[in-house]
């Protein structure tokens, strides 16, 4: 199980209180909302009152004169009770909103400083359901808290009034009134495991969403959108049935309710044996019976509240758990500083196990504006190395130096800010092209039209962008689907020119491009690499032969470096590589 699935061990009561606390920034507004809440709720208490003064001093008693009085007493009650109600949803809505917005922002933050093994462990979907589904129940757990706050403040009044009016009414209720409080506390955990069910299948669904909508032409090449939609069926079904499970199993808490009900024919029973025996009026036993029932309401909201909240407890121990568990990159380290480019790797060791190393005791020292190729068979650990230099990934053990800083020491943002990225499948975002190659620069928001049509233009980019119709307001669509492979590298390169980095970590991807296309981007890469120190991991003999270092790998290791003649006299791996591949191409 991925660490970020484990629960928190968090029982309803301890996660309503870590909910409210998200209410912190807003304790002024949710208090002034309980305020205007208990005197909406007040207001009403005084309904009851009004309804038996009726049926006793204007009903029996006749008096015409109080009948006006009640009467606008009540439209005063009625439209002071309207107000109120109009402040609470105002309030509940303005909360509600921001605290989802804060829990939603805080997660994402999260989400971006996260390292790399996090998105390597878990799919898009479950990520998306941390970011919406999680907190949304999160939210919704907020809001639930807060009503059954809201209902424990209103029952109170309640019960003080009905004992005001007769102590043996407020005896009465108590035995249906803990039937109401307790039966859905009794059905607690089965409410929770059939929530965690009901979540879990709508991340499953969530993920296979996801993948069927960003391989769908893989789906349609292989003819197998109805086998998909088959899957996608059943994942539904699946889900239906969680939910119809989750939606029997809270009913059984109705329970509560029936006690209640159960206590009114017996209510009335006594009731009206009191009114016949003359020992209390019509209008007082109505009043006592609609106190009674008032008495009830908010046990009601605090019974379908909480079923709300075991629900939403599931999302919100996910959504504790991720962030207690997933601890994020720091962002301390040495900062102001200019690198040169100088690396050194000494005795690095990296493995994603304690018992399978990726990369195992390697030491190579580059100079600044060298052009470094990485060469060796799949799975000898290249794009790993390359991934090591901007803390994608940390060591297992040993040290790399960038200049005569350990990179472990520096600001991640610095050090990253001074390194440029062009790999095989470059990731551009949905947008246009300008939106795009902005974003290579530190700050973006300060780049001039100028600076970016000259990068594009050293891209080899300007010619194809400026033949567009909307040029450089092109929407490229979702990564980039829009351009071709070889416009897609360029703008990549354009994007890494603005940054003007001291250091390029490239993985060359030209050869599933045309012969013409393969030429136009390796002008660009060239310049782009011109200056820098550039780790590439090389596919193209030019490069194997203009690097000034060049590092065979296999297994993890380094097991030759230097000079393509250097490398060939020695009749070792590399010699073999080129022989087999390199001189082939060439």
């Amino acid at each position: 199980m991925n660490e970020s699935k484990k629960k928190s061990n968090l029982g309803s009561g301890r996660i309503a209180v870590r909910l409210l606390g998200a209410l912190k920034p807003y304790w002024g507004l949710a208090l002034l909302c309980l305020l205007v809440y208990a005197g909406s709720r007040g207001l009403f208490l005084f309904t009851p009152w009004v309804e038996g003064q009726f049926l006793d001093r204007v009903f029996g008693e006749k008096d015409v004169d109080y009948l006006f009085i009640l009467v606008g007493v009540w439209f005063g009650i009625a439209f002071a009770t309207y107000l109120t109600s109009l402040g609470t949803g105002y309030f509940v809505s303005k909360i509600t909103g921001q605290t989802r917005r804060d829990m939603q922002l805080k997660v994402y933050q999260h989400l971006r400083f996260l390292p790399c093994r996090f998105y390597d462990n878990h799919t898009t979907g479950q990520i998306m359901a941390y970011v919406n589904t999680d907190t949304g129940a999160a939210a919704e757990g907020i809001l639930a808290s807060g009503w059954i706050v809201a209902g424990g403040v209103e029952f109170v009044i309640t019960l003080v009034v009905v004992f005001w009016v007769n102590p043996w009414l407020g005896l009465f209720s108590i035995p249906f009134t803990l039937a109401v409080v307790y039966l859905p506390v009794l059905f607690r955990r089965p409410v929770q495991n059939a929530s965690k069910q009901v979540l879990q299948e709508r991340e499953s669904i969530s993920s296979r969403l996801q993948e069927g909508i960003a391989g769908s032409r893989e789906i349609k090449s292989l003819g197998h959108e109805m086998r998909d939609m088959g899957f996608i069926g059943g994942s539904l079904n699946t889900l239906v049935r969680a939910e119809v499970r989750q939606a029997v199993i809270g009913g059984l808490t109705a329970l509560g309710p029936l006690a209640s009900w159960l206590g009114n024919p017996l209510f009335f029973f006594i009731g009206g044996k009191m009114v016949i025996d003359g020992d209390i009026s019509v209008g007082f036993f109505w009043m006592a019976t609609r106190y009674l029932n008032l008495l009830t309401f908010p046990l009601y909201r605090c019974q379908n509240e909480y079923q709300k909240l075991l629900r939403a407890g599931e999302g919100a121990k996910r959504v504790f758990a991720f962030l207690e568990e997933n601890p994020t990159e720091t962002q301390d380290g040495i900062t102001g500083i200019n690198l040169q480019g100088k690396v050194r790797f000494e005795d690095v060791t990296f493995g994603y196990n304690e018992t399978e190393p990726v990369l195992e005791n390697v030491t190579f020292e580059v100079q600044p504006g060298q052009l470094v190729a990485l060469v060796g068979p799949s799975g000898a650990g290249k794009s790993t190395l390359l991934n090591l230099i901007p803390r994608f990934r940390e060591p297992t053990q040993g040290h790399i130096y960038v200049d005569a800083h350990d990179i472990s020491t520096l600001n991640l943002r610095v050090l990253r800010s001074q390194m440029g990225t062009v790999f095989q499948d470059p990731y551009l975002f949905s947008g246009s092209i300008e939106e795009n190659i902005r974003m290579g620069a530190r700050h973006p928001e300060r780049v001039r039209q100028d600076d970016i049509i000259a990068a594009a233009t050293a891209a080899n980019a300007h010619s194809f962008i400026t033949q567009l119709t909307d040029g450089y307001a092109t929407e490229i669509g979702e990564r980039g689907i829009k351009l071709s492979g070889g416009e897609r590298q360029r703008i990549a390169i354009a994007r890494v020119l603005l940054r003007n980095p001291k250091m390029l970590l490239l993985d060359e991807a030209t050869s599933a491009l045309d012969s013409e296309t393969e030429r136009v981007v390796t002008e660009a890469l060239e310049r782009l690499m011109k200056g820098r120190t550039s780790f590439v991991i090389a596919h193209r003999l030019s490069t194997v032969l203009n690097a000034d270092v060049i590092l065979a790998m296999e297994n993890g290791k380094i097991l030759e470096a230097g000079t393509h003649q250097e490398l060939l006299t020695q009749d070792g791996l590399y010699a073999r590589l080129y022989h087999l591949q390199f001189a082939t191409s060439g």
